[in-house]
């Protein structure tokens, strides 16, 4: 299990993210993704994203007002 973290951790560090261009790009290339959290998670609802990598469906869901967490195997 260590060597899977330690995988994942160097791919998210090779990565180089840009966050918020992530979560804007939800809607314009995620649409289908867009529209099926907007249809199930209203605000006030609390959701769980185990294996959420970057966390850009929970910071998506959280400008909603949905209350959502993230777990993944890399801390960062």
């Amino acid at each position: 299990m260590e060597e899977v973290r330690e995988d994942w951790a160097l791919a998210y560090e090779k990565a180089k993210i840009d966050l918020e261009r992530e979560i804007h790009d939800i809607n314009i290339f995620d649409r289908n993704i867009a529209k099926f959290l907007s249809e199930f998670f209203k605000a006030g609802h609390l959701v769980l994203e185990a294996g959420c990598g970057a966390r850009r469906f929970c910071f998506w869901l959280n400008k909603r007002g949905v209350s959502c967490i993230g777990i993944d195997i890399v801390p960062s």
